[in-house]
């Protein structure tokens, strides 16, 4: 069996090691895996026929790919050339967008913030207007990491090609966990903690520990784990394979859902606890080819 791993030339160089990880893991399955770089395919349709090429060359059909890029047109083309790609199409498509995410998870029971949808062209109307609250919370729809994630009356600065989600602010703790997925069921959580900001992302400086309280949110993850494994029923990789939940804990420890990291991180996971993600992973992915 032979796969891919796509990533683009930026991110590669700060996920060096866990590229690696996965491609040596996959050898150990007997699993080959490629290190491709989204820079250099192109896809797209030729002769009728849905098409993909790699240095301006045809290249031959892997049994699966792993997504460690955002582009769910690129995941949606891998699965109609007959790719299975971890994590499919329409995880990509939901979760790299915060407002379709808070609208679909309306559709369940747990705490969604209450939160409203600008598209960039009337921004400027909603700011203009005095529509926006100094205390709101003014996050892009596909922002990562916390970088475009701001409190209007502190730090936003407008950018005119992002469409944006806006919320109260919940709690200006910074404090919030990530629940790290594996193949549809929990593998363990993370508590991030922020002393000088009401966000609590690593990348930003947040303090991490082990999250050992998972009992707490159970109900909740496994909520928006079968609501995806419900919408995703007819893929051939059905659910989530890979990826973060992540809750905001306010002042009086309830929890608020936040967002869905689908290409996550792992960097917080390896420096908590034991897990090596890279083999469950391979693991995971070498159990679901069998099936097919």
């Amino acid at each position: 069996m032979n796969g891919w791993i796509i990533y683009n030339l930026k991110d590669y160089e700060r996920n060096k090691a866990f590229a690696e990880m996965i491609i040596n893991q996959g050898m150990k399955s007997d699993l080959s895996i490629r290190l491709l770089f989204v820079e250099k395919l192109k896809f797209g349709v030729k002769n009728k026929k849905p098409y993909i090429f790699y240095d301006n060359e045809e290249i031959k059909k892997a049994d699966f790919a792993i997504m460690r890029i955002i582009y769910p047109l690129l995941s949606k083309h891998l699965e109609i050339c007959g790719i299975n790609v971890y994590n499919n199409s329409l995880v990509a498509d939901i979760c790299n967008d915060k407002a379709k995410t808070y609208q679909h998870l309306s559709k369940t029971d747990i705490n969604v913030p209450d939160s409203y949808f600008v598209k960039r062209d009337y921004m400027d109307y909603y700011i203009n207007n005095g529509l926006i609250n100094d205390d709101d919370v003014i996050k892009s729809v596909d922002g990562h990491g916390g970088s475009e994630v701001s409190l209007y009356n502190e730090s936003f600065e407008y950018n005119k090609v992002k469409d944006y989600v806006i919320q109260p602010l919940i709690t200006r703790s910074g404090k919030d966990v990530r629940i790290y997925i594996l193949d549809n069921k929990i593998l363990a959580g993370v508590l991030r903690t922020s002393c000088n900001s009401f966000k609590s992302n690593y990348s930003l400086g947040g303090k991490i520990e082990l999250f050992n309280d998972i009992d707490l949110i159970k109900k909740d993850v496994y909520t928006v784990i079968d609501y995806f494994m419900q919408c995703t029923k007819d893929y051939k990789v059905p659910g989530i394979t890979f990826a973060g939940i992540d809750f905001i804990i306010d002042d009086n420890n309830n929890f608020f859902f936040n967002e869905i990291e689908d290409v996550v991180g792992c960097r917080m996971l390896y420096n908590v606890s034991d897990i090596k993600a890279d083999e469950l992973l391979i693991q995971t992915i070498f159990a679901k080819i069998c099936k097919f």
